[in-house]
C-alpha cells in the first residue's frame, strides 16, 4: 500500500520507506520456514518502488528539458559586467537553449534541443558553440563547469539508476556513483579543485 500511496503523495520517499518495508518483509517470510506468508505481496511492493523510484530518476534527469519545452519562445542572455552589452545565448538552428552554468572564463554549459526535438549538450566559449556528444550516456544533462573546462551533470544507465558524470577538459568522460547511493548520483558543479557537490539518493 505505501509503494502505491507513494505515487500520488511523495514519490521518493514513499519509494525509499516502501522498498525498505518490502524488503525486511521478505526476509522475515522466507526465514520463517513456512509460518509466515504474503512473499508474493512483498515482492510485488518492492517491484513496484523500484520502478516509482527509477520513473524519480527520468524526471529529475529531464526535468530541464521539460522546462525548455514548456518555454519554448524564452531566450537566455549572457551579460558581461556592469555595462557590458547583452549577449543572447541561442544554439544555431536550435528549437530551444537552456544554459545551465557559467565559470569565470565565461564559458557557458548547457543543453539544447535541434530541429527534431533530441536533447544535445553545448560549451558556449568566446561565442563558439561546441556540441558534447553525450550519446553514450542517455539522457544526459550536463549542469556545471569549473574554471580549468571540466563539466559535471548526470545521465541514466541502462539498470534505470541515475549516475554521475564528469567530462576533462579534453572531452573524456568519467561516470562515478556515491558509495552510500541507491539509485542516484547527480553532480550539480565542481569548482577548480576537482570537487563536486551534487546529490544522491
Amino acid at each position: 500500500m505505501i509503494a502505491i500511496a507513494g505515487f500520488f503523495t511523495c514519490p521518493p520517499v514513499g519509494a525509499v520507506v516502501a522498498l525498505v518495508l518490502a524488503n525486511n518483509a521478505s526476509q522475515r517470510i522466507e526465514a520463517s520456514g513456512g509460518r509466515l506468508s504474503g512473499l508474493e505481496q512483498a515482492r510485488a511492493a518492492r517491484i513496484i518502488a523500484i520502478i516509482e523510484l527509477a520513473l524519480t530518476a527520468i524526471v529529475v534527469l529531464v526535468g530541464a528539458i521539460g522546462m525548455a519545452i514548456a518555454l519554448r519562445g524564452t531566450h537566455f542572455l549572457l551579460h558581461k559586467g556592469a555595462g557590458g552589452p547583452f549577449t543572447p545565448i541561442d544554439y544555431p538552428g536550435a528549437a530551444f537553449t537552456v544554459p545551465f552554468d557559467l565559470n569565470d572564463r565565461d564559458q557557458v554549459v548547457g543543453s539544447y534541443l535541434d530541429a527534431a526535438g533530441k536533447p544535445q549538450g553545448f560549451l558556449l566559449d568566446d561565442g563558439v558553440y561546441t556540441v558534447i556528444d553525450t550519446s553514450a550516456y542517455p539522457s544526459a544533462q550536463l549542469l556545471g563547469i569549473n574554471d580549468r573546462g571540466e563539466i559535471v551533470g548526470g545521465y541514466l544507465d541502462p539498470d534505470g539508476k541515475v549516475r554521475g558524470l564528469l567530462r576533462d577538459a579534453k572531452g573524456s568522460f568519467t561516470t562515478f556513483f556515491a558509495p552510500q547511493a541507491v539509485s542516484q548520483t547527480g553532480a550539480l558543479d565542481i569548482n577548480d579543485r576537482r570537487q563536486i557537490v551534487g546529490i544522491y539518493r
